[in-house]
């Protein structure tokens, strides 16, 4: 029996889960043992029966929201700043990996944004598939991460750019050294040994833009059977938005503009203060779990969000308008690229006011938004062919 084990390490929510779901499916129809390592188990029983499966949790170091002189660059600042920052540490989740790996025996490992388990698994010769969106599969230029989107690529930049590079190649190799394994010469290499690189999002919502070289297999959006339940609130409402949101400082000021405004407001949200909620509960529908995105955008207006990139990509393929209010560099990137398309309008947290963001969202509502195409069966057949293939490789060894 093939041994197919994938991990989440980094990230949160329900995306990355969402990520994995299609390929634990598919590996289980086709009789294989399969694990999970994952980085929280909140919401796992949403995605998959943890019955079916033997379920980890990934090893993974707390980092402080330590504040940072420069904004993060690319993808090894981002190594560097949210997964391990010392050798100590990386040994630490290094180790974790190699016990975890003993105990699976995996033939084929799936990483969704896993960078220490990528680490953890040079040299291995079991099938490697890296998978998630173009934020986490980033692209190499001239032997580096390609430098984030709006970073600027001047000769200061770059030196920095190769800095981050030399820092956290310098620890792996040391770890790798310490195990007896063999070191990498550069650090994409941590990718280059992956079979395959597939991203799980559409050419247009790519946060590096459209590659001709990158391997998208398209979107599989989140499974959760909950009906949206709307206000049953009396008074005259114009729009109607669903809020996917957690909380920030300036969300009353958000939510009032958002009641001035006439909306109808349903709300998920994790970690929603209950004086917040005790405030607003006459005028605003509170979930508390997370609901059917594909019955809420036949129903909805104005979806706002975060940038979150799995339900801002099924708001955009459903053509409905978008209000992001990113927390992350990652976010930022995905929201202006909906917003390049006409599509949303990007605001950000500490803005003193919403109401222009605001009034630019509702008038988007009131006009045709252009839907990207999207084929719902290309995850599935890009999926059958890649196991397909891991089934063929695995019986030519099996012969030889």
């Amino acid at each position: 029996m093939k041994r197919v084990l994938c991990i989440w390490e980094m990230g949160a929510a329900l995306g990355h889960l969402t990520n994995l779901q299609p390929f634990i499916l598919d590996a289980m129809r086709r009789g294989y043992h399969v694990s999970l390592a994952v980085r929280e188990l909140n919401n796992v029983a949403l995605i998959i029966d943890p019955k079916e499966i033997a379920l980890y949790l990934s090893p993974h170091i707390k980092k402080s929201s330590k504040r940072y002189n420069s904004p993060t660059s690319s993808y090894a600042d981002l190594i560097e700043r949210q997964v391990f920052s010392s050798e100590h540490e990386l040994q630490t989740l290094y180790y974790g990996w190699r016990t975890l790996f003993d105990s699976v025996k995996p033939d084929l490992v799936i990483y969704d944004h896993a960078p220490s388990a990528l680490v953890a698994s040079v040299a291995e010769d079991w099938q490697k598939w890296v998978v998630g969106s173009g934020f986490l599969v980033p692209p190499i230029e001239e032997g580096l991460f390609k430098v984030f989107p709006g970073m600027r690529d001047e000769e200061p930049a770059m030196r920095s750019l190769k800095a981050s590079h030399q820092r956290v190649l310098r620890m792996v190799n040391t770890v790798l050294e310490n195990d007896n394994r063999p070191t990498l010469k550069r650090l994409v290499s941590l990718f280059e040994q992956c079979d395959r690189k597939l991203l799980l999002t559409l050419p247009e919502l790519d946060h590096y833009g459209v590659r001709n070289d990158a391997h998208y297999v398209g979107l599989k959006w989140s499974s959760v059977d909950t009906e949206p339940a709307w206000s049953q609130l009396t008074g005259q409402k114009k729009i109607r938005a669903f809020a996917y949101l957690s909380y920030f400082k300036g969300l009353p000021k958000l939510l009032d503009c958002l009641i001035d405004s006439h909306v109808e407001l349903l709300i998920y949200a994790r970690d929603l203060p209950g004086a917040l909620i005790q405030d607003y509960r006459h005028q605003v529908t509170f979930s508390e779990t997370p609901v059917d995105l594909g019955a809420v955008f036949e129903q909805a207006d104005l979806f706002i969000n975060h940038a979150n990139h799995g339900s801002s990509a099924q708001a955009l393929v459903s053509g409905v308008p978008q209000l992001m209010i990113p927390k992350y560099q990652e976010q930022l990137f995905l929201g202006q690229r909906v917003e390049k398309l006409n599509a949303g309008v990007v605001a950000f947290r500490d803005q003193p006011d919403f109401s222009e963001p605001v009034f630019r969202a509702i008038k988007l509502t009131q006009q045709p938004i252009t839907k990207i195409s999207w084929d719902p069966d290309q995850l599935q057949r890009e999926l059958q062919l890649c196991f397909d293939e891991f089934e063929s490789a695995s019986a030519k060894e099996s012969r030889s």
